[in-house]
C-alpha cells in the first residue's frame, strides 16, 4: 500500500514471518502460505514495540510466549532488581529465549518495587493489595493472572493432571519430558531465578500469578 513502510520479521519458531507495516502487524506468512486470520495471532506491545505470539484456549486469551519488557523508564537500580536479566548481561541469551526473569512485585507491576534492594515492598513480609485485576508489568489491555484464571485455564484443557502435558512445548525439555503443545501455549523450561541464580532451565516452568497467600507467599501455576 502506497505510504506503508512493511518489513519482514521472522517467527521465534522459525515457522515463518510476521509481516508488519507502519509498526503493527498485519499478517503472518507460515511456510509460504497466508496464515489464517493472522492479525489476531499477535499483539505489540507500544512501550518498547516488541511482538507477541497469543492463542485462544477456551474462553480466555493468553500470551503464547514469555513477557519481555524490561522498564526502562524506571531507575537503573530499580529496574535491576526488578529483572534478572537487567542486573546480569550476562544471562541475555538465556533471557532472549525464554523471555524476562520477574520479582513478583515487579511482575504485579514496577510500583510495587522501592528504591533500594532491601526491604521489597511487595512480596517480601509486605501484603499487597492484589484483589481484582492487576495489569502489573503486562501490555495496555493485558493483566497478570489470578489462580481462578489458571485454573480455568487447566479445566479447560482437561484437568490440572494433564495440563503440563498439553500446555508445554514440543522441545527444549530434558530427556522425554516434552509436551504435546495441543493448544499453542508453547510453555518453555525457563526454570527460575533467585538470588542472581536461575535453577531448573530445562526441566520446570514457572508462571507468576497476582493471587497472594501471604506476605511472603503467592501462588505460582506450574
Amino acid at each position: 500500500e502506497n505510504g506503508s513502510s512493511c518489513m519482514a520479521e521472522a517467527l521465534a519458531d522459525s515457522s515463518g514471518f510476521k509481516i508488519m507495516c507502519d509498526g503493527d502487524s498485519v499478517g503472518v506468512v507460515l511456510n509460504g502460505t497466508d496464515g489464517e486470520s493472522p492479525a489476531s495471532n499477535y499483539i505489540r506491545d507500544r512501550r518498547d514495540n516488541h511482538v507477541y505470539r497469543i492463542t485462544t484456549i477456551g474462553s480466555q486469551v493468553w500470551m503464547a510466549e514469555n513477557l519481555n519488557y524490561t522498564f526502562d523508564s524506571l531507575s537503573v537500580n530499580r529496574k535491576n532488581h526488578a529483572v534478572y536479566c537487567n542486573a546480569n548481561p550476562e544471562d541475555n541469551t538465556l533471557c532472549a529465549k525464554y523471555g524476562s526473569y520477574y520479582i513478583w512485585g515487579a511482575a504485579m507491576g514496577g510500583k510495587f518495587l522501592p528504591d533500594t534492594y532491601y526491604p521489597y515492598a511487595c512480596g517480601n513480609l509486605v501484603e499487597c493489595d492484589s484483589s481484582g485485576i492487576n495489569r502489573g508489568a503486562c501490555p495496555e489491555g493485558w493483566h497478570l493472572p489470578s489462580l481462578a484464571e489458571f485454573e480455568i485455564l487447566f479445566e479447560t484443557v482437561g484437568g490440572i493432571d494433564s495440563a503440563g502435558l498439553k500446555l508445554k512445548s514440543l522441545d527444549g525439555w530434558w530427556g522425554d519430558a516434552r509436551g504435546l503443545d495441543e493448544y499453542d501455549f508453547t510453555a518453555f523450561p525457563a526454570g527460575m531465578c533467585e538470588n542472581g541464580v536461575c535453577n531448573y532451565v530445562g526441566i520446570n516452568a514457572y508462571f507468576w500469578t497476582s493471587t497472594e497467600i501471604e506476605s511472603s507467599h503467592v501462588y505460582v501455576g506450574i
